[in-house]
């Protein structure tokens, strides 16, 4: 049995957006697995179309950044806060997925966040569920968050490792944007 979740997929496919091609024990350095599991999640990609792999490592295919296109998904780099790595995703006009964020939060400590804020950007970041209601005090730059408009929904977690803290935004990403498909 494999050791990924639908976070891990999903995040693999990111980083193979941003890094271009990986070889395996670097993307198991970087998402947290062993290399087992992401010779599985590698596999299982590659027969659906998302990535291709060689012996240079593995690389995301059309498909795979046409999937990523319709997630709407963005990462924003964060500074750290003390001993927390901090990790945060905008997922694009997603703000009516984030209902009263609850699920959402629970995703995301599952996923290994130990710190979860839901923000709704509505002429600003508006808090919907927050261990930080005030975004400044989170650490959150808007500056640096230059792609988030009106409608939009931004996950903040905080984990003890960088890989942690990425998968918790990215699962709690993926059930925003689930439910506001649902809801469309």
């Amino acid at each position: 049995m494999s050791r990924y979740r639908d976070e891990h997929l999903v995040y693999l496919m990111m980083l193979l957006r941003a890094e271009g091609r990986m070889s395996r024990r670097s993307i198991s350095e970087r998402i947290g697995i062993g290399e087992g599991s992401v010779r599985s999640a590698l596999a299982h990609l590659v027969s659906e179309g998302m990535v291709e792999t060689n012996r240079r490592g593995a690389a995301l295919t059309k498909g795979g950044r046409g999937f990523l296109d319709g997630l709407g998904f963005t990462v924003v780099p964060m500074d750290s806060r003390g001993d927390i790595a901090m990790a945060s995703v905008v997922v694009r006009g997603a703000a009516d997925g984030l209902g009263d964020g609850i699920r959402h939060m629970f995703a995301a400590v599952k996923a290994g966040a130990e710190d979860v804020s839901l923000y709704r950007v509505d002429g600003g970041m508006v808090p919907v569920q927050a261990y930080a209601p005030d975004p400044e005090a989170a650490g959150i730059d808007l500056g640096a968050m230059g792609c988030t408009s009106d409608g939009d929904a931004v996950v903040v977690c905080g984990s003890g490792t960088a890989a942690e803290a990425n998968l918790a935004a990215v699962a709690a990403g993926i059930g925003i944007r689930m439910t506001q498909q649902r809801c469309a």
